[in-house]
């Protein structure tokens, strides 16, 4: 049976700052995974752990030998008791396998490799725990310790993130059988910050506007464009806004339904779209226009020559005045023109893992190669947010490993 391994990573400055021991409640130990190469693949381990704290409902573990904030795991744990029960009544239930009627977090180096000048794997959720005789028997989140010390907001933000999917593992797959594409589960988490987290809703937007290739529901795209989580997070905001910040849009996606997760969406927003293409560019049209405080499309004006393949989902937006002609003969490729802005869109709805591009052909007149978080990230000042993770032209940071 393969296993999806849903894990968060990022790359970014570790601050320094103080730590706290923890005290000695140990256990025989957990499976685990950690990074093992830059950006890409995972190894396993196994390793022992203590009890730092325990909630209402959560239990937390540290790595045995490693020291944590104690702050900041206050902070976290706050956090996650403010709005875990309406995350539950939102997403759904969760699973209690161990029959603690708890949450487990453990906070572990996940990057041992890297040291503390960087952080690659940032955290996971392991859906094999949850099935009896797999993984490690427990409702279980695991969280990288540096940014537990470091970026608390940051991470408690994660932990919801990671919470939902936790969640959604559950309602859909060992409730009914039937897993929800990819793009959705990781719109839905990115939808707890939305509710419940500003500081990654300002990171997301910050990650947006150093972009200007906008896909979701293409997710782990083959390019280096870091596109899928700052779009999702836009995206989901944006549906928020549409709903008259009624938090019910989010609980009715999140409900099973035997359809197709676009139309999951589409049910939801009969007032904005009656299609799923009018939603999409909808969407980049009302950004456009600044409905989303914080977040701003970037139009490609020009270029030299050059193809931009376009992923079913994925959207383009021109300057129409600067960009000339653009081949739309593919029956696939939609286009909408309003108010001196151009927007293509690759209107396929394929799902699965071999995804096909069509690729958008610039005239000599058009110069803007897509951007990549590495190359815009000297154009703005993020010094006033410590928290902000760096962009890197690498594959995207959060990914999903099928696990044997």
């Amino acid at each position: 049976m393969n296993f999806k391994l849903i894990f968060i990573t990022l790359i970014s400055s570790i601050l320094i700052s103080c730590y706290s021991p923890f005290y000695s409640i140990d256990t025989d130990g957990f499976s685990v995974y950690r990074a093992s190469s830059y950006g890409s693949s995972l190894s396993s381990d196994f390793v022992k752990a203590t009890i730092v704290k325990e909630t209402e409902n959560l239990i937390v573990y540290i790595e045995r030998g490693e020291t944590y904030n104690s702050s900041s795991l206050d902070l976290v744990c706050e956090e996650f008791e403010k709005h875990y029960d309406k995350e539950k009544s939102i997403y759904g239930n969760h699973t209690d396998v161990d029959k603690n009627g708890k949450i487990i977090i453990l906070f572990l180096d996940l990057n041992p490799k890297y040291g503390s000048s960087s952080s690659i794997l940032n955290g996971y959720f392991n859906p094999a725990d949850l099935i009896n005789g797999q993984g490690n028997n427990a409702d279980m989140l695991y969280m990288d310790l540096g940014w537990l010390n470091n970026s608390p907001y940051y991470m408690a933000g994660t932990i919801l993130h990671e919470l939902q999917h936790l969640i959604n593992y559950n309602v859909n797959v060992l409730e009914n059988g039937s897993e929800m594409d990819v793009w959705l589960n990781e719109a839905l988490s990115e939808s707890t910050s939305v509710l419940f987290n500003e500081t990654t809703i300002n990171s997301r937007n910050k990650e947006f506007n150093n972009i200007n290739y906008y896909c979701f529901y293409t997710w782990d795209l083959p390019i280096n464009v870091f596109a899928n989580y700052p779009s999702a997070s836009v995206f989901m905001n944006w549906l928020y806004i549409k709903n008259d910040y009624n938090e019910n849009v989010f609980k009715n996606i999140a409900a099973f339904k035997s359809t197709s997760s676009y139309n999951r969406v589409l049910s939801q927003v009969t007032t904005v779209s009656s299609t799923w293409d009018d939603l999409l560019f909808q969407w980049i049209d009302d950004i456009n226009s600044g409905i989303v405080i914080g977040a701003k499309i970037n139009k490609i004006k020009n270029t030299v020559n050059t193809s931009i393949p376009l992923y079913p989902g994925a959207l383009l937006a021109f300057d129409s005045s600067n960009i000339g002609n653009v081949d739309t003969s593919n029956s696939l490729l939609k286009s909408k023109r309003n108010n001196g802005l151009l927007i293509l869109l690759n209107s396929d709805t394929y799902t699965g893992n071999s995804p096909t591009s069509i690729n958008i052909t610039l005239a000599p007149t058009s110069s803007s190669i897509l951007r990549s978080a590495k190359s815009s990230i000297a154009e703005s000042s993020y010094s006033d947010n410590s928290y902000l993770e760096v962009i890197s032209n690498t594959k995207p940071k959060y990914r999903n490993i099928l696990l044997k």
